[in-house]
């Protein structure tokens, strides 16, 4: 299979939020999960991973096509992993194995710990875990930094900490964006425990919540 794999999509309704998903192949279920990337993001790898697997991806809550009822409503890990539990559960496919990227892939390791029986395998590349990490409480307060910075509307200061704290330059089309929305109001819940600034007034494109991930680890 190419590009041109057949794509399946469908919505999930769950008790509060729609979830958009998209289904290719027939095998073994794979799933590929983002937080926040959405389907679109995994596009060419699920074409050519659906030669010999079911592969499912998903729009995260609150984003893109999966708008939450209450655009208030905190996105949180243990929710997004019962999202992907509904949606394996739904599809009949299980168990999977399941690739997290970035906050995706807290959501993976919150699935294998959350519902065992619906995953074999977990790929966690690049999980913001930082509680796990040896200078928890310095991540913590480069984190506060962040969020004071992005409170008082200086939303391309916080940004730059954000990407100096990870040591890589700001990406530009993220530059630009921050730029944009640099005159909107912060909302009361302005980045995600990571530290990512986020502008809940002007929210990147695709952003459906007003509050992202507050109190846990990203999406």
């Amino acid at each position: 299979m190419t590009a041109s794999t057949a794509v399946t999509t469908g919505t999930l309704v769950v008790p509060d939020a729609r979830l958009y998903y998209e289904v290719r192949g027939a095998g073994p279920l794979l799933v590929l999960v983002g937080a926040p990337m959405n389907a679109a993001s995994f596009a060419a790898a699920a074409d050519q991973l659906a030669t010999t697997n079911t592969v499912l991806t998903t729009d995260p809550r609150g984003h893109f096509g999966s708008p939450l009822n209450d655009p208030d409503q905190d996105s949180t890990v243990l929710a997004r992993a019962e999202d992907l539990a509904q949606l394996i559960t739904h599809l009949g496919a299980g168990p999977a194995v399941v690739f997290g990227s970035s906050g995706g892939a807290v959501t993976a390791l919150a699935l294998a710990q959350t519902s065992p029986d619906l995953v074999t395998t977990v790929v966690a590349h690049e999980p913001p875990v930082r509680e796990l990490l040896p200078d928890a409480q310095a991540q913590r307060t480069l984190t506060d930094d962040i969020v004071a910075t992005y409170a008082t509307g200086d939303v391309i200061g916080a940004w730059r900490k954000f990407f100096a704290q990870a040591a890589i330059p700001i990406p530009e089309p993220m530059l630009e964006h921050s730029s944009s929305a640099a005159t909107a109001t912060p909302s009361r819940s302005p980045a995600n425990a990571s530290g990512s600034p986020t502008n809940c007034d002007r929210p990147p494109p695709g952003c459906r919540t007003r509050r992202y991930c507050a109190r846990s680890p990203p999406g």
